[in-house]
């Protein structure tokens, strides 16, 4: 069982505010908003200088086991926190301040509160996002967005997944949950799960580990984001079935079939992932930062850290193009360049995700080769008890055989046996006749 519970969460979050005076604490829990159990979420007011409010802030709270700060350094809980808040993009909602207790295990977030909630509020209709997980996505309130809403959510959703790839990060924990509504633009929430090297859920992963080996987990992802935006719901096997996407817009279609099942159109191995199309210090900064961490994929694609250029997915599919109000995003974090620090922490972080991918993709593939060696087995076991029977049926004689000119097979006719016995009758009489003559 684990230690940390909802009283818990309460003191540290107080706590936090008492510490610092921008925060005012008001008791506004917000109990079960998301999907992951051990997570508490609280809303306090931001306050100016003047100790007046000024806006209204979301403290995430939950448990930090088995992630990168149980093996951290004395530095390394600073490094996370001035990696998250400097990183800024129009597409991901922004971290304010990290808090670690390490007494406690426990993790503070602080990010901004968002009224209109996610993009998954947004596909079931839901009117007050604070309201519990279980409360507010029922499948019967679950309705497909319009083309044009998928169109501009999924353009921003990939432009910032390139703008986190421009710096070495893999997001894995991507989610409808996860994507914010901001304003009418989509901004990626949780960037700090793969940082801090935390598992996924176990049926996240289950639905992606038999294809991870020919794509890449983000975009996997933002598949099924794109499936339930088309379809009002969840993905619930590996791959969507196509004759629900003949039934999507051929734009939609033609993206979710080249991720689930045509991966060879969009992956070119013989040319680097990324070509980032920057001018000048950008330029040279981020193919630093993305060569930083080139050492960090398994050994199955050390070439290359990605399967898939982005960019290029952004330019050749119409359905990117359709998003007519979304500009495209050139450079990311323009003028901020990562240090040894971060990028060390970067690497370290999707080293752990890397490692821990490749042990699910090893376990996956040992449990299909048993399962088929179980088939052939069962297989083979049957075929002989066949020809094990057909022997016996050969070698073993029947037991009513048919006997040609038998008049007691069991084969004769009633009527000729009843035409023996008549005659055979006959015969006995005239005998017994002659007998008592003589």
């Amino acid at each position: 069982m684990s230690s940390f519970n909802a009283t818990l969460a309460v003191l540290l979050a107080a706590k936090y505010c008492r510490h610092y005076p921008l925060f005012q604490w008001q008791e506004e829990a917000l109990p079960s908003m998301g999907r992951r159990a051990e997570k508490y979420c609280f809303r306090v007011n931001m306050l100016n200088l003047q100790q007046e409010k000024c806006g209204e802030m979301v403290l995430s709270v939950l448990p930090a086991p088995l992630s990168l700060l149980d093996f951290q350094k004395d530095h390394t809980i600073y490094t996370l926190k001035s990696l998250l808040v400097t990183l800024k993009h129009p597409y991901i909602l922004p971290i304010l301040d990290i808090y670690y207790s390490m007494e406690k295990k426990a993790l503070v977030i602080v990010q901004p509160f968002i009224p209109t909630g996610s993009l998954k509020d947004r596909i079931y209709h839901v009117d007050h996002p604070t309201m519990a997980f279980g409360v507010k996505y029922r499948l019967e309130k679950a309705h497909p967005l319009p083309f044009k809403d998928i169109a501009k959510y999924a353009r921003q959703i990939l432009e910032a997944l390139d703008g986190l790839r421009g710096k070495g990060f893999v997001c894995d924990h991507l989610r409808s949950t996860n994507v914010m509504i901001d304003k009418g633009n989509a901004r990626l929430a949780e960037i700090y799960t793969p940082l801090l090297a935390i598992d996924r859920y176990k049926d996240s992963r289950e639905l992606t580990v038999s294809l991870e080996q020919d794509m890449d987990i983000d975009l996997l992802l933002f598949g099924q984001i794109l499936y339930e935006m088309a379809t009002g719901m969840e993905l619930l096997c590996p791959q969507p079935e196509k004759s629900v996407l003949d039934m999507l817009a051929p734009e939609i279609a033609e993206v979710l079939q080249a991720i689930f099942y045509c991966q060879e159109t969009i992956i070119s191995p013989d040319s680097p992932p990324h070509s980032f199309e920057v001018d000048g210090e950008s330029k040279s900064t981020e193919g630093d930062d993305l060569a930083s961490v080139s050492s960090t994929v398994p050994s199955r694609n050390k070439k290359h850290l990605f399967y898939v250029d982005v960019e290029k997915m952004l330019r050749d599919f119409p359905l990117f193009s359709a998003a007519r109000d979304v500009p495209p995003i050139r450079t990311l974090f323009s003028g901020f360049r990562l240090d040894s620090n971060m990028k060390s922490t970067i690497k370290y972080s999707m080293r752990i995700n890397a490692s821990r991918s490749h042990a699910h993709m090893v376990h996956y593939n040992d449990q299909v080769a048993l399962q088929r060696a179980r088939q052939r087995a069962e297989r083979r076991v049957y075929e002989e008890k066949e020809k094990q029977h057909q022997r016996r049926q050969q070698l073993t004689p029947s037991k009513n055989p048919v006997s040609k000119g038998n008049a007691y097979s069991s084969k004769t006719m009633p009527s000729r046996r009843k035409t023996y016995r008549a005659d055979s009758f006959r015969n006995h009489a005239q005998r017994m006749t002659l007998c008592l003559e003589v």
